[in-house]
C-alpha cells in the first residue's frame, strides 16, 4: 500500500476551516459570559445558552464537512449564503432593535453581522478560487 502525500487544505477547505472556527468563538464567547449577554442584549440568559448551543452545533457541523473533505460545491455555496444571510438578518434586527441593547451589544452585533457576511463572501472567492471538482 502506498502512503498518500499530505496535501495542503485547499482554498475551500481553508474558508470552511475559518468559519468552523468563527462559529466555535461565538460559542465559548456567550457560553463563558451568558449572564453578562443576556444583561446586553435584556434577554433570558437562557437565550443566550440556547445561542452557544446553536453556534457550537454549527461549528461542529462545519468542521464536519471540512475534516471529511466534503467540498460539494453546491454545499458549501449554501453555507456561503447562510452566512451572508445571517449577517444580513442580523443587521436588520440591528437596524430594528438598536435602542434596546446597550452599546456593548450593539458593538457586538455589528462585529458578528459583518462576520457572517465576509466569512460567506471568503466560502464564495475560495470555491471560485477552486477547481471544479467531481464528487
Amino acid at each position: 500500500m502506498a502512503a498518500r502525500a499530505l496535501a495542503a487544505p485547499g482554498p475551500v477547505r481553508l474558508a470552511l476551516y475559518a468559519d468552523a472556527a468563527f462559529e466555535l468563538i461565538v460559542a465559548v464567547l456567550l457560553a463563558v459570559w451568558a449572564s453578562t449577554w443576556a444583561d446586553l442584549f435584556n434577554v433570558d440568559e437562557a437565550i443566550i445558552w440556547l445561542a452557544a448551543l446553536v453556534f457550537l452545533m454549527a461549528a461542529l457541523g462545519v468542521g464536519l464537512i471540512a475534516v471529511l473533505q466534503v467540498e460539494v460545491r453546491e454545499l458549501v455555496y449554501s453555507l456561503a449564503g447562510a452566512n451572508i444571510a445571517g449577517g444580513v438578518v442580523l443587521w436588520a434586527f440591528f437596524a430594528i432593535l438598536r435602542d434596546d441593547f446597550d452599546p456593548g451589544a450593539q458593538w457586538a452585533i455589528a462585529a458578528v453581522a459583518d462576520s457572517f457576511i465576509l466569512i460567506g463572501l471568503l466560502e464564495i472567492l475560495a470555491l471560485r478560487r477552486s477547481p471544479t471538482r467531481d464528487e
